[in-house]
Protein backbone atom coordinates (compact mmCIF):
# COMPACT_ATOMS: atom_id res chain seq x y z
CA UNK A 1 0.00 0.00 0.00
CA UNK A 2 3.09 1.79 0.73
CA UNK A 3 4.08 1.61 -2.13
CA UNK A 4 1.50 2.18 -4.30
CA UNK A 5 0.85 5.77 -2.61
CA UNK A 6 4.83 6.52 -3.36
CA UNK A 7 4.04 5.78 -6.74
CA UNK A 8 0.96 8.00 -6.83
CA UNK A 9 2.87 11.22 -5.46
CA UNK A 10 5.81 10.94 -8.14
CA UNK A 11 2.85 10.29 -10.48
CA UNK A 12 1.30 14.02 -9.21
CA UNK A 13 4.27 15.79 -9.17
CA UNK A 14 5.65 14.38 -12.85
CA UNK A 15 5.64 17.18 -15.12
CA UNK A 16 6.73 15.08 -18.11
CA UNK A 17 4.87 12.92 -19.85
CA UNK A 18 4.86 8.81 -19.23
CA UNK A 19 6.45 6.81 -21.29
CA UNK A 20 4.91 4.21 -24.58
CA UNK A 21 5.83 1.17 -22.14
CA UNK A 22 4.51 2.93 -18.67
CA UNK A 23 0.92 3.30 -21.29
CA UNK A 24 0.95 -0.11 -22.25
CA UNK A 25 1.69 -1.22 -18.58
CA UNK A 26 -1.35 0.90 -16.77
CA UNK A 27 -3.55 -0.71 -19.40
CA UNK A 28 -2.44 -4.17 -18.85
CA UNK A 29 -2.91 -3.54 -14.93
CA UNK A 30 -6.37 -2.62 -16.16
CA UNK A 31 -6.62 -5.82 -17.72
CA UNK A 32 -6.50 -7.54 -14.25
CA UNK A 33 -7.92 -5.19 -11.87
CA UNK A 34 -11.36 -5.08 -13.74
CA UNK A 35 -11.88 -8.61 -13.85
CA UNK A 36 -10.50 -9.13 -10.29
CA UNK A 37 -13.61 -6.39 -8.74
CA UNK A 38 -15.91 -8.00 -10.72
CA UNK A 39 -14.81 -11.85 -9.06
CA UNK A 40 -15.10 -9.87 -5.51
CA UNK A 41 -18.07 -8.29 -6.47
CA UNK A 42 -19.82 -11.45 -7.69
CA UNK A 43 -17.94 -14.40 -5.65
CA UNK A 44 -18.81 -13.15 -1.81
CA UNK A 45 -21.84 -13.71 -0.71
CA UNK A 46 -21.37 -11.33 2.52
CA UNK A 47 -20.47 -7.46 1.92
CA UNK A 48 -18.16 -6.49 4.54
CA UNK A 49 -15.81 -3.59 5.66
CA UNK A 50 -13.29 -5.57 4.27
CA UNK A 51 -14.62 -6.31 0.85
CA UNK A 52 -15.95 -2.60 1.15
CA UNK A 53 -12.17 -1.43 1.49
CA UNK A 54 -11.27 -3.88 -1.30
CA UNK A 55 -13.83 -2.34 -3.45
CA UNK A 56 -12.96 1.34 -2.86
CA UNK A 57 -9.15 0.23 -3.75
CA UNK A 58 -9.84 -1.23 -7.02
CA UNK A 59 -11.49 1.29 -7.97
CA UNK A 60 -8.99 4.09 -6.90
CA UNK A 61 -6.68 1.89 -8.91
CA UNK A 62 -9.30 1.87 -11.93
CA UNK A 63 -9.30 5.80 -11.68
CA UNK A 64 -5.46 5.96 -11.39
CA UNK A 65 -4.06 3.47 -14.26
CA UNK A 66 -6.66 5.76 -16.66
CA UNK A 67 -5.23 8.53 -15.33
CA UNK A 68 -1.56 7.68 -16.37
CA UNK A 69 -3.28 7.07 -19.77
CA UNK A 70 -4.61 10.55 -20.09
CA UNK A 71 -1.44 12.21 -18.72
CA UNK A 72 -0.13 10.13 -21.31
CA UNK A 73 -2.30 11.01 -24.41
CA UNK A 74 -2.77 14.22 -23.35
CA UNK A 75 -5.56 16.53 -22.42
CA UNK A 76 -7.19 20.30 -23.52
CA UNK A 77 -7.54 22.71 -20.94
CA UNK A 78 -10.25 25.34 -21.46
CA UNK A 79 -8.05 28.03 -22.85
CA UNK A 80 -6.77 25.51 -25.83
CA UNK A 81 -3.25 24.31 -24.18
CA UNK A 82 -2.66 21.01 -24.42
CA UNK A 83 -2.14 19.04 -20.47
CA UNK A 84 0.13 17.16 -19.40
CA UNK A 85 -0.21 17.17 -15.47
CA UNK A 86 -1.06 14.36 -12.92
CA UNK A 87 -3.29 16.27 -10.84
CA UNK A 88 -5.52 17.39 -13.40
CA UNK A 89 -5.25 13.60 -14.76
CA UNK A 90 -6.67 12.11 -11.99
CA UNK A 91 -9.33 15.01 -12.07
CA UNK A 92 -10.88 13.94 -15.65
CA UNK A 93 -10.67 10.28 -15.04
CA UNK A 94 -12.48 10.23 -11.43
CA UNK A 95 -15.21 12.66 -13.47
CA UNK A 96 -15.19 10.69 -16.36
CA UNK A 97 -15.25 7.51 -14.70
CA UNK A 98 -18.31 8.78 -13.02
CA UNK A 99 -20.08 9.80 -15.41
CA UNK A 100 -20.38 13.62 -14.67
CA UNK A 101 -18.34 15.15 -17.38
CA UNK A 102 -17.78 18.73 -16.82
CA UNK A 103 -16.51 19.49 -19.66
CA UNK A 104 -13.56 21.42 -18.59
CA UNK A 105 -10.82 19.14 -19.79
CA UNK A 106 -11.57 17.07 -22.87
CA UNK A 107 -9.21 14.21 -24.39
CA UNK A 108 -6.61 15.78 -27.31
CA UNK A 109 -6.70 13.26 -29.50
CA UNK A 110 -8.65 10.05 -30.50
CA UNK A 111 -6.81 7.68 -28.16
CA UNK A 112 -7.66 9.72 -25.16
CA UNK A 113 -11.63 10.12 -26.47
CA UNK A 114 -11.15 5.96 -26.75
CA UNK A 115 -9.86 5.97 -23.68
CA UNK A 116 -12.46 8.20 -22.29
CA UNK A 117 -15.51 5.93 -23.68
CA UNK A 118 -14.03 2.97 -22.21
CA UNK A 119 -13.54 4.22 -18.92
CA UNK A 120 -17.68 5.55 -18.89
CA UNK A 121 -18.96 2.49 -20.00
CA UNK A 122 -17.10 0.70 -17.44
CA UNK A 123 -18.13 3.33 -15.18
CA UNK A 124 -21.35 2.48 -15.94
CA UNK A 125 -20.98 -1.51 -15.86
CA UNK A 126 -19.14 -1.40 -12.31
CA UNK A 127 -22.67 0.43 -11.28
CA UNK A 128 -24.88 -1.64 -12.14
CA UNK A 129 -23.00 -4.71 -10.82
CA UNK A 130 -22.85 -3.43 -7.82
CA UNK A 131 -26.14 -2.38 -7.22
CA UNK A 132 -27.20 -5.67 -8.42
CA UNK A 133 -25.47 -7.43 -6.05
CA UNK A 134 -26.59 -5.05 -3.12
CA UNK A 135 -30.26 -6.02 -4.17
CA UNK A 136 -29.24 -9.29 -4.37
CA UNK A 137 -27.73 -9.11 -1.14
CA UNK A 138 -30.93 -7.33 0.70
CA UNK A 139 -32.96 -10.01 -0.84
CA UNK A 140 -34.45 -13.02 1.68
CA UNK A 141 -33.78 -16.28 0.41
CA UNK A 142 -37.12 -17.10 -0.19
CA UNK A 143 -36.90 -13.78 -2.77
CA UNK A 144 -33.79 -15.25 -4.06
Amino acid sequence: MGIALCQLSNFLASKSSPTAWEFVGQIALLAIVVPTFLYIMLRHGIVSILSLVCVLLYLAAIIEDFAVCYKYAGLVGPAGAQIHNGFISVYFSAITFTTVGYGDFVPANDTGRALAACEALLGYLLLAVFVAKVINLSATPAER
